[in-house]
């Protein structure tokens, strides 16, 4: 009898064994369920909250004439107004398709079909019910435009600001002074009116028109923060220089040509010149030390006793002398090879230069160029 019971004993025993795989994959596909319900509705929550809380910088966007729901999505992702980088959120956004989450959000809120073309100001510190109630009231913020050209200093910027009636010269430079910036590139500023030239990204802008001169040179500041990458920041330690000197050499080689393919060249000739010590003798820098710009520098120009004056100081100026475009600042960082430590303007008078290693060299240049202004202006009378 022991023997007979034991077999339905060993078979019940592996029945409940055989149950056990099953349970485990019921459980497996609960949690699975649970985590993806959750997790999607994670996902939601992030998709329809603020990018950027707290992140007011206005962020221009152009809703174009029968634009679809899926098309505003990938406009508003694209000028990251809306999503995350939520994992459950890139797994949507690649098996659904990136617009899934923001027009399950339409269609739940009623505002799909309802959305309006147009030009837009947004923020990133609006969620996705703001952003909507925009896009759906068809409400265009009123902006202004401002274009701040290349090689422009402060100084004229202000000028360029109070002129289009973005903000006054006293707003501007009550900001210039004591504005809260919090830029790595403005690490070792000094304080005053020099403490931001160089970093007020030439450009055209789109601003709120109640925009304040701390947005205004915000926006001008971040337009340099987003050009200025971050392997430029490795490339200036290991250049054994600040942002301030790479800047300061952008700024040289911006007011002294207009020829894209001669700031890499200008930029070797200037660093030839401190690495041998030599003085810059760059006219730019004495037109800075006065107010009005002048067609030609007179020899008293040359002795005003300035450390910008680089006839009489070696090295470089203490800062900028104008705000350069990014390709200035590239070459700056990645300058020509050459062994040249002179330019002057070409005797084609077309606006480029001729560079020489000798300063009998650069001499003949110049008798040149000379010659050529002196026929070009008797062929003119």
């Amino acid at each position: 009898m022991a023997t007979e019971d034991q077999t339905p004993k060993r078979q019940r025993a592996r029945s409940r064994r055989r149950g056990r795989p099953a349970v485990v994959v019921i459980l497996v596909v609960v949690l699975i369920l649970l985590g993806g319900f959750f997790g999607t509705n994670k996902a939601y929550d992030l998709e329809i909250a603020p990018n950027a809380p707290g992140d007011e910088t206005p962020v221009s966007i152009e809703i174009p004439s029968g634009s679809t729901t899926a098309d505003i999505a990938r406009i508003l992702k694209e000028n990251k107004l809306i999503g995350s980088s939520f994992f459950m959120n890139r797994l949507i956004d690649k098996v659904l398709g990136e617009a899934f989450l923001y027009k399950s959000f339409s269609k739940r809120q009623g505002y799909d079909g309802r959305y309006k073309e147009g030009r837009y100001i947004l923020t990133r510190a609006m969620d996705a019910d703001e952003i909507a109630g925009i896009l759906i009231e068809g409400t265009v913020a009123e902006t202004k435009t401002f274009t701040i050209p290349e090689g422009y200093t402060n100084k004229q910027v202000a000028a360029k600001l109070a002129n289009d009636g973005i903000c006054t010269e006293e707003e501007f430079w009550e900001e210039v002074r004591s504005g809260d910036f919090d830029y790595n590139f403005l690490e070792g500023s000094p304080e005053g009116d020099e403490r931001l030239e160089g970093f007020l990204s030439p450009n055209t802008y789109e601003v709120y028109a109640d925009a304040s001169a701390h947005d205004v040179i915000d926006k001008m500041l971040a337009q340099f923060n987003e050009g200025f990458l971050p392997t430029y920041y490795d490339r200036v330690a290991e250049m054994n220089m600040s942002v301030r000197d790479i800047v300061t050499v952008a700024s040289l080689i911006e007011r002294e040509t207009m020829v894209d393919s001669e700031r890499e060249v200008i930029a070797r000739v200037i660093y030839n010149r401190l690495d041998d010590d030599w003085p810059l003798q760059i006219d730019a820098t004495i037109q800075y030390l006065l107010p009005e710009q002048k067609e030609f520098l007179l020899n008293a120009d040359l002795e005003i006793d300035s450390p910008y004056n680089t006839y009489k100081y070696h090295g470089l100026p203490p800062g900028p002398i104008c705000n350069p475009r990014m390709d200035s600042v590239v070459a700056a960082l990645y300058p020509d090879d050459n062994d040249y430590f002179y330019y002057v303007l070409s005797a084609d008078l077309d606006g480029t230069h001729r560079f020489s290693e000798t300063q009998s060299e650069f001499e003949r240049n110049k008798q040149e160029y000379y010659a050529a202004v002196e026929e070009q202006g008797a062929q003119e009378e």
